[in-house]
């Protein structure tokens, strides 16, 4: 298993200089990157900050020199901020990756994500009051045509909806908001956790048993259409309540559930009760809303900084 691990980690090592050759550079002109994740917004913003070279040239060139170094690292620099994204709640974007066996589509995603990095687009290029630094902005979307999901969407027929836990008359809503605010017991594991976000997160439903409670999964990357995922992804996340800014996710009318708690080692998946899911799966029209990606999720925190 570890020999196996090492020629996997040295596969994408390789794959990264194939597709990122600035990765493998070690005169990085003094570049100080950051990072932030805009969940709510579907969005990744990465600033990237350099001294001017006023020593040795003049301040229109040292600028000029200093913005085409920023542009050439932005790649790498995309690189290094999605790759430790929560990809579900198993691991990371690069963990994912290192899992797929077929290294022609490992390959495949690595260049897809290469030609994704060159499609930033550039915010802002401002120098500082004391002429000595310029910071540049770039922004990247999730979704779309040159969005970062994109490349790891490799479902092209939906999976079943989930198994019958039970039977419940429902009506039809317009969309689903779950509230997971807080701390929330952890499944699995001691203590409490929050809700995290991730490009593909789970919902699971609590399933009573007598000799033990289980929870079995509602919603999957693989239960969504595979042009929505690419269109707006699985759910929307937001840090309070609104219905106006929620409108073209969750309608009018939606479906509204308190999550109870939290699974996945990256702490990512809501869990409903059985009887809201049994609102979402016992209703064709409410299981639309899920292949549609008609999710949102209130969580304490959507923006993250790196």
């Amino acid at each position: 298993m570890k020999r196996h691990i090492v020629y996997i980690s040295a596969l994408i090592l390789i794959i990264c200089t194939a597709v990122f050759p600035q990765a493998v550079r070690a005169d990085n002109p003094g570049i100080m990157p950051q990072y932030t994740v805009l969940w709510e917004k579907g969005r990744i913003s990465l600033t990237c900050t350099v001294a001017l070279d006023r020593d040795s040239m003049p301040f229109p060139r040292a600028r000029e020199q200093a913005e085409k170094n920023i542009d050439e690292f932005a790649p790498r620099n995309f690189w290094n901020a999605v790759s430790g994204l929560p990809y579900n709640s198993t691991g990371s974007l690069l963990e994912y990756v290192e899992s797929i066996a077929q290294e022609n589509e490992r390959r495949m995603i690595m260049e897809s994500i290469s030609v994704i990095s060159g499609k930033g687009v550039k915010l802002s290029s401002v120098v500082t009051a004391d002429l000595r630094t310029l910071q540049v902005t770039y922004e990247y979307p999730f979704y779309g045509a040159s969005g970062l999901a994109v490349p790891f969407i490799r479902h092209t027929d939906m999976a079943p909806p989930g198994s019958d836990l039970g039977y419940q008359s429902t009506r039809r809503y317009s969309g689903i908001v779950i509230y997971a605010k807080g701390e929330l017991p952890a499944w699995g594991k001691n203590g409490t956790a929050k809700v995290m976000p991730a490009m593909f997160p789970k919902i699971w439903a609590l399933v009573p048993n007598p000799t033990g409670d289980t929870i079995e999964n509602v919603y999957s990357v693989e239960k969504t259409a595979p042009d929505s995922v690419r269109k707006w992804g699985m759910c929307q996340y937001f840090v309070k309540a609104d219905e106006s800014a929620q409108l073209e996710r969750a309608g009018r009318f939606p479906l509204q559930i308190m999550a109870f708690g939290v699974y996945g080692k990256n702490n990512t998946d809501p869990i409903i009760s059985r009887e809201a899911a049994d609102q979402i799966l016992k209703n064709p029209d409410n299981l639309l809303l899920l292949s549609s990606g008609r999710v949102v999720i209130i969580v304490d925190e959507t923006s993250q900084s790196l």
